[in-house]
C-alpha cells in the first residue's frame, strides 16, 4: 500500500469521529474534529475521492452544529470537483501505481474486478449520499431562525447577545484616503446609514443596553444604535476592541499583511505588543459571558470589529483559530448568540444584513 493510501483512512476515521460528536451535540469538539481532518497534509494530496469523503463529512458537521455559512463555503468547491453529485459512474476506478504491493494490487483488483454475481463492494468514501446532504442543509436553512425578527422571546434564564459590526468607515475604502488617523476611525455616509439599518432590524428587540467598542467608528455606530432604539446610554467595554496586532518580526507595528500571511499558513502567533486570535476571542467569549449577570431575559447589543466577532463565533463553533481569518463579517451586519448557564453561548445565526445600504467590502 502507498504511503498516501495507508495515511488516507486515519482521517477519514476521524472525520467520523467528528460526525458522531456533531450527532452527540458535542459542537465544539465534532468541528475540531472534522476541521483538523482536513487540514492534514494528507488531504491537500492528489487523492481526491479521499478529500471528498473528508470534506463531505465536514460538511455534515456543520449542518448539524447549525454553521449553514461554513457548510455552504465547502459545499459549492464539491459541486465543482468530480464526485457523486457529478457524473461520477463515468470516472476512472484506482488502480495500483507500478511497484505497489501485492497486498495492495490484490485489493484494487477485489474492488475494480469482482465477480459478475456480486455488486462491486463501495469504498469507504464513495458510501456518502451528497444529494441527501443538500435536501438536509436546505431544510436546515428554510426552518432555523436566520433574521433578527424570526427570534421568540428572550429565555429566562439567559441574555440575547446581538453582535453588530460597525458601519462602513473611512478606514473601510478601497483606497484608503489620505486623512488623519482619528478621520479614518470615523463613519461615512454610508456607514451611518448601514448603522440605521441595524437598529431598524433591532426594532423589536426590546434592547436595553448597548456596548461598544472603544474605536470610534464604533461608538458612532453605537450612538445611531441608541438614538434609534432609544436606550438610555452607550457602555464602553476595552474587550471587544480591534484585535492588537502587535509587532512583526522586523519591530514593525500593525503589519496586518504579515499577520494574515502567518494565519495563511496556519499559525496563529501571539506577538509581541499584540495578541492571538485564540486570546481575542476568549476575551469577547468573557464579555459575553459576564453579561448573563443582571441582564438574564433580556436583549443587549454588542458594537465591535470584523476580526473581533470572527474569532467570537469561531471560539463557539471549535473552528481553530487561524482559519478564523478572513471573517467574512459585513458591515453593520448582526450576529447573535444567546448565553445562559452552560459554559459556551449558544449561536443562533451570524452575519445577518438589513435589507439597505449594501454592505462595506
Amino acid at each position: 500500500m502507498t504511503q498516501t493510501a495507508a495515511a488516507a483512512y486515519c482521517p477519514a476515521r476521524d472525520v467520523e469521529v467528528g460526525l458522531a460528536l456533531a450527532y452527540l451535540g458535542k459542537k465544539a469538539e465534532a468541528v475540531r474534529e472534522g476541521e483538523e481532518c482536513l487540514a492534514l497534509p494528507i488531504t491537500q494530496q492528489p487523492y481526491p475521492e479521499f478529500v471528498n469523503y473528508v470534506q463531505h463529512q465536514l460538511v455534515r458537521i456543520h449542518i448539524l452544529v447549525g454553521n449553514h455559512e461554513r457548510a455552504l463555503d465547502l459545499l459549492e468547491p464539491l459541486l465543482r470537483r468530480p464526485n457523486l453529485l457529478t457524473p461520477a459512474a463515468h470516472r476512472p476506478q484506482l488502480r495500483p501505481a507500478a511497484g505497489q504491493s501485492p497486498l495492495r494490487e490484490a485489493r484494487a483488483r477485489g474492488v475494480t474486478a469482482a465477480p459478475a454475481h456480486r455488486r462491486p463492494r463501495k469504498r469507504p468514501f464513495e458510501t456518502a449520499n451528497i444529494p441527501d446532504m443538500i435536501l438536509a442543509l436546505l431544510l436546515a436553512l428554510a426552518t432555523a431562525a436566520t433574521t433578527p425578527a424570526d427570534l421568540g422571546p428572550v429565555p429566562n434564564d439567559a441574555v440575547r447577545v446581538y453582535l453588530v459590526r460597525h458601519g462602513q468607515a473611512f478606514s473601510n475604502l478601497d483606497p484608503e484616503p489620505e486623512l488623519p488617523p482619528e478621520q479614518l476611525d470615523r463613519l461615512t455616509e454610508l456607514g451611518h446609514a448601514q448603522s440605521k439599518g441595524a437598529a431598524e432590524a433591532l426594532r423589536e428587540a426590546h434592547v436595553t443596553r448597548i456596548v461598544s467598542s472603544p474605536a470610534g467608528r464604533a461608538r458612532e455606530t453605537a450612538e445611531d444604535l441608541r438614538s434609534a432604539l432609544g436606550v438610555v446610554a452607550v457602555v464602553i467595554d476595552p474587550r471587544i476592541r480591534s484585535l492588537e496586532v502587535g509587532l512583526n518580526p522586523k519591530g514593525e507595528a500593525d503589519d496586518w499583511d504579515w499577520r494574515s500571511a502567518e494565519w495563511e499558513a496556519g499559525r496563529d502567533p501571539k506577538p509581541p505588543k499584540g495578541e492571538s486570535m485564540q486570546q481575542m476571542g476568549e476575551r469577547v467569549l468573557a464579555a459575553v459571558r459576564a453579561l448573563r449577570t443582571g441582564h438574564k431575559g433580556q436583549s443587549v447589543v454588542l458594537v465591535a470589529h470584523s476580526e473581533v466577532i470572527g474569532a467570537f463565533v469561531g471560539a463557539l463553533d471549535g473552528t481553530p483559530a487561524a482559519k478564523r481569518y478572513p471573517p467574512k463579517i459585513r458591515n453593520a451586519s448582526i450576529t447573535v448568540v444567546e448565553a445562559g448557564a452552560g459554559p459556551m453561548p449558544k449561536l443562533i445565526f451570524s452575519n445577518y444584513l438589513a435589507p439597505g445600504p449594501a454592505a462595506a467590502p
